[in-house]
């Protein structure tokens, strides 16, 4: 599955990964953009008024997970989102900390 591709060394260019609830689902979450570029890429393709969740490969090497809630969304999803974060970012294993993503962020930042 994609959630594996971050985390394979065999493929330097996708160093980060979004994922997210599937087509307004409240319970499946799917990968919903991955690539390279760094958290510069990562951040820049950050869904708008949705959660979250990911991953970033830094020039380090370091790998690196987050969890992002636009401060506008509502009470209702940032509790929701709640609950699914702990399992989501279990599947990325390996996580060397958490990276405080949010748009414009860049890794300079971490």
């Amino acid at each position: 599955h994609s959630l594996v591709d971050i985390r394979d060394n065999g493929k330097p260019e996708i160093d980060w990964l979004i994922a997210g609830y599937d087509n307004g689902s409240k319970t499946t979450i799917t990968v919903i953009a991955k690539g390279g570029g760094g958290v510069e890429a990562c951040a820049a393709a950050l869904p708008e008024m949705e959660p979250a969740f990911g991953g970033c490969r830094l020039s380090s090497g370091r790998f690196k997970c987050f969890y992002h809630v636009p401060e506008e969304m509502s009470a209702m999803k940032k509790g929701r989102a709640g609950m699914h974060k702990n399992g989501v970012l279990n599947v990325l294993l390996g996580c060397d900390g958490d990276l405080k993503m949010r748009p414009g962020a860049t890794e300079d930042d971490c």
